[in-house]
């Protein structure tokens, strides 16, 4: 059970060469994505802060000392790993997810809102970013699920009902292309997608 939340993380070479391995981290310790050419990374540090890092070509380099800077609100003490979602790039963006504030809502729910930041991939310049949707009690930045030409690919609504047959709550997710600078800037400037079936 010691290995069960391991997480390693391999160089694999193309030539044949033997894989060299990079990072391991146990349970809480980091996590990573691939994206625009270079391998990104939220790494917990020895005092506490969540660095957020960049490993280009075998070069590494620190964008954000402490992403926890980034929910000021919050106390500091109280974050997790599983707090910080990375997402992908959008126009040498690194799109992050950040739980930046839960509180009970006055009907008793526990409302959880995810800020989302775009992180510039050279400089570590952090921006919000503000188009979001709510479901489920939790507020989320609107999710980039594809470049599609020009174009991104989202999730532009998430709508909530309740199936009182089922007794449960159903999601209806519409999909719409937007452009990536509108998304970076919060302009909801969607053209909708009508799916044959519900997301």
């Amino acid at each position: 059970m010691d290995d069960a939340f391991r997480t390693v993380i391999w160089q694999v070479h193309f030539d044949g060469a033997s894989p060299a391995e990079l990072f391991t981290w146990g349970a809480e310790e980091g996590k990573g994505i691939a994206c625009e050419n270079a391998f990104f990374f939220v790494e917990l540090q020895k005092d506490g802060s969540y660095a957020l890092k960049k490993l280009d070509r075998g070069k590494e380099s620190t964008l954000c000392p402490d992403l926890r800077a980034l929910a000021p609100e919050r106390d500091p003490e109280t974050f997790r790993l599983a707090d910080m979602v990375l997402r992908g790039g959008v126009e040498n963006k690194l799109l992050l997810n950040l739980l930046t504030e839960a509180y009970t809502a006055e009907n008793g729910n526990i409302e959880a809102v995810y800020g989302g930041f775009a992180v510039d991939m050279d400089t570590g310049e952090a921006a919000p970013l503000s188009l979001t949707n709510h479901y489920s009690a939790t507020t989320v930045p609107v999710q980039v699920l594809d470049a599609h030409g020009p174009k991104l690919l989202v999730f532009a609504e998430i709508s909530e009902t309740v199936d009182k047959a089922a007794n449960a709550l159903v999601h209806r997710r519409r999909m719409g292309l937007i452009d990536p600078q509108d998304y970076l800037d919060g302009r909801a400037e969607y053209q909708m997608i009508d799916s044959l079936r519900d997301f």
